[in-house]
């Protein structure tokens, strides 16, 4: 039997471009309000989430801790994908 390489058929991608939005420039404000809306509809539902779990003694239950954990990673995913996408646009 004879022996191929597995690697004879690779190749290495140096380039990776997003042409998926090419002409979005005339609606740069109208999608800046509307990322902005969902980004801050995002914070304002995890920030309720999290305040209530913590104020209300019946939900220390570890159910509620881990949706606190997930809305908690929930605002640090927002956070970091919106910072993200404004550094390297």
């Amino acid at each position: 039997m004879a022996s191929t390489n597995l690697m004879d058929n690779a190749s290495a991608i140096t380039v990776f471009t997003l042409s998926g939005l090419n002409g979005t420039e005339k609606y740069r404000i109208p999608l800046f309000v509307v990322t902005f809306l969902c980004y801050s509809l995002i914070w304002v539902a995890n920030v309720t989430i999290i305040v209530t779990i913590i104020m209300d003694k019946n939900l220390h239950e570890p159910m509620y801790i881990l949706l606190c954990n997930l809305c908690i990673n929930g605002l640090f995913g927002t956070a970091t994908t919106s910072l993200a996408l404004h550094l390297f646009s």
